[in-house]
């Protein structure tokens, strides 16, 4: 979950670059359900649901809350 003040907040998700064996699937924001494109934003609070191998689990964390 992107956290507030986390430098992928407000960056969409093309410019995510995000490395090729990550993926994201869907993203939860409040009540919605959000198939990420390459123009949605990440906004804080955003559950995001995304596949990688068991490997890289901690580098897509990481990306994704800045810890």
């Amino acid at each position: 979950m992107p956290q507030e003040g986390s430098s992928i907040c407000g960056v969409i998700v093309k410019n995510m670059r995000l490395p090729k064996d990550m993926v994201l699937v869907t993203m939860i924001r409040g009540e919605d359900t959000l198939l990420p494109r390459g123009d949605t934003v990440l906004e804080p609070g955003d559950s995001v649901i995304a596949i990688t191998s068991i490997d890289k689990e901690a580098g897509l964390k990481k990306i994704l809350t800045g810890k």
